[in-house]
């Protein structure tokens, strides 16, 4: 319970203040080629700066329906972008390039259940697996598109999620993590290469969950005393 009062308090004055420790400097994410839609790094709460200095421009962030309005008639439109939108949040870093079966698989032996929601035959379904261990598990449909990936408890190894044909990781799961999500941002105009974006942020928020892990923002105390309270 001591636990539970702690992670509460520390999750609220997380997020209250945009400290110092929260952010992360320069992360580097690739955009690909031709391709409209970029996936950030699971550990992004909120984008603050996106920048490519090959280019030398801090690429913009726009309401989707701005975007829609005077950008229209150059949505699909190849070349340098300039700005980006918002395009939801999702379990996987990358959809499978095809329909195709997905599997999972721990690092370590563990029997944790598993569910995926995604698109299957433009139907969206979800379906349970259960881990077993390091041998892949496959799903009985084919997803075209992955919406939430979710375990039902804390394992000891790591999860990947993956796609069967291509054998490519769509998600990583650590063990104290039972959901993800990546943001999704879409980009205009959509990238004729693969460009190298620099991206500044304010990271999401951990819980305590080891007795060795530390409080990253200058609250400990206050944490203490907060957590006494919640116990009288």
């Amino acid at each position: 319970k001591i636990k539970e009062y702690l992670n509460s308090n520390y999750e609220r004055l997380w997020r209250a203040y945009l400290w110092r420790q929260s952010l992360q400097f320069d992360e580097v994410v690739t955009t690909t080629t031709n391709d409209e839609f970029l996936y950030l790094p699971k550990t992004v709460e909120e984008i603050l700066v996106l920048s490519d200095r090959a280019n030398d421009q801090i690429l913009v962030p726009t309401n989707v329906q701005i975007l829609m309005r005077k950008f229209l008639d150059s949505i699909a439109d190849a070349g340098i972008a300039a700005r980006y939108t918002h395009a939801g949040e999702y379990g996987v870093k990358a959809q499978p390039s095809a329909s195709a079966k997905i599997e999972i698989l721990s690092s370590t032996a563990d029997t944790a259940t598993f569910r995926i929601w995604g698109l299957s035959g433009g139907e969206e379904i979800t379906e349970l697996l259960t881990l077993n261990g390091t041998t892949a598990v496959a799903t009985t449909a084919s997803f075209t598109e992955i919406k939430r990936v979710a375990k039902n408890a804390t394992t000891t190894g790591t999860v990947t999620v993956r796609q069967q044909t291509a054998n490519t990781t769509l998600a990583t799961l650590a063990p104290s993590e039972k959901v993800v999500r990546y943001i999704r941002i879409r980009l205009h105009e959509v990238p004729d290469s693969a460009d190298t974006l620099y991206l500044t942020y304010k990271k999401i928020f951990k819980p305590l969950v080891n007795d060795q892990d530390i409080v990253e923002i200058p609250v400990a105390p206050i944490l203490q005393e907060l957590a006494y309270a919640d116990c009288l």
